[in-house]
């Protein structure tokens, strides 16, 4: 996977990456729960991740590591 965006909307944090195919593979692979997709299918909601919400971007960081993201 190349390159995702967070964006905190609200407190709603969604992943951006630069192609569809990078988003489904991440989805497949997150453990955690997620909610709507956006942006044509490329960027998706992040609600939790190991049963804590994802509200930081602290989090984002761990969750960047574990699946090897940019």
């Amino acid at each position: 996977m190349e390159r995702i965006n967070l964006i905190d909307d609200d407190d709603t944090f969604f992943i951006h990456f630069n192609s569809i195919k990078e988003c489904n593979i991440f989805k497949q692979k997150f453990t955690g729960a997620l909610g709507n997709t956006c942006c044509n299918g490329k960027g998706i909601h992040v609600k939790t991740y190991n049963g804590k919400n994802v509200d930081n971007n602290q989090i984002y960081d761990i969750i960047r590591k574990e699946y090897k993201t940019k």
